[in-house]
């Protein structure tokens, strides 16, 4: 298996597709999918944005291991390289085990905008108790979007966004930890110390960071990697972080993505 050196600064951390929006959960604490027309900025163009919103908790329905495998299959058919895994196309070999994924398909909706599609991801894993510290549980979680622009538009941003809940859920390191101009960009934590979730993942245009306003590590943490551009082609965003809750509480987090489009007009 491929392995990455440590992230500098990461440190202290989805059949019809068209017509298919995947059930995220049962239990979801709160969802909102919306598609909202910005400003027109032109005659012939105008800024529209999808978001999607959710809260995953404990009471939220995962895919089980078969449909996430069968998801992701579904994806990397669609996407290639820009899939889930990235370049490698299937799961990498790794010692954590598959506690969830959750995924969302927005523009199925009432609310669809027009100018986008897109598919998103994210996915929990435990660390092996052996690895964790003290009475904290460790996890790790793989976040995945990729962007299609239809019909004439430009992509222009794609922002992924997990917020744990709670000051003793706490976020640790993660990947990609700097702003990368060119691909393509490995994905993967250097700690802990087992065989974990690397890949690697196509960048063709535009650069993903992390926006630093959105993400912190520590208690109630946050992540926000951001891929910034101009394309009319699919653009993927992958990251993963590290994160810790004592064993008596389950998972519940905000996961939110935004992506933003110029659409032709004409």
């Amino acid at each position: 298996m491929e392995k990455f050196p440590a992230q500098n600064g990461a440190l202290a951390e989805h059949s019809n597709r068209r017509g298919f929006l995947q059930n995220v959960a049962t239990g979801v604490s709160a969802m909102g999918v919306a598609g909202l027309a910005g400003c027109v900025e032109s005659s012939d163009s105008a800024t529209v944005t999808d978001s999607v919103s959710e809260t995953i908790d404990s009471d939220s329905t995962p895919l089980s291991p078969d449909e996430f495998d069968e998801y992701v299959t579904e994806m990397h058919d669609r996407y290639g390289d820009s899939g889930p895994w990235g370049k490698r196309g299937i799961e990498p070999d790794h010692g954590l085990t598959y506690v969830g994924a959750w995924t969302v398909h927005p523009e199925n909706s009432s609310t669809s905008t027009d100018g986008l599609s897109s598919d998103h991801l994210v996915a929990l894993y435990r660390i092996p108790p052996g690895k964790s510290r003290g009475t904290f549980d460790y996890y790790q979680f793989w976040i995945w979007s990729a962007v299609e622009p239809i019909d004439r538009a430009t992509l222009k941003r794609v922002r992924p966004k997990v917020k744990l809940l709670g000051d003793e859920r706490r976020m640790r390191m993660y990947s990609p930890a700097a702003e990368v101009t060119n691909g393509p960009i490995p994905v993967g934590l250097s700690q802990p110390t087992v065989d974990g979730l690397n890949v690697t993942i196509p960048l063709t245009s535009g650069s993903i960071r992390v926006n630093p306003e959105e993400t912190h590590v520590g208690g109630a943490g946050a992540f926000t990697p951001v891929w910034s551009g101009s394309t009319g082609s699919v653009q993927s965003v992958t990251a993963t972080f590290e994160s810790s809750w004592p064993s008596s509480l389950g998972r519940k987090f905000d996961w939110t993505v935004e992506t933003t489009a110029e659409a032709d007009g004409s």
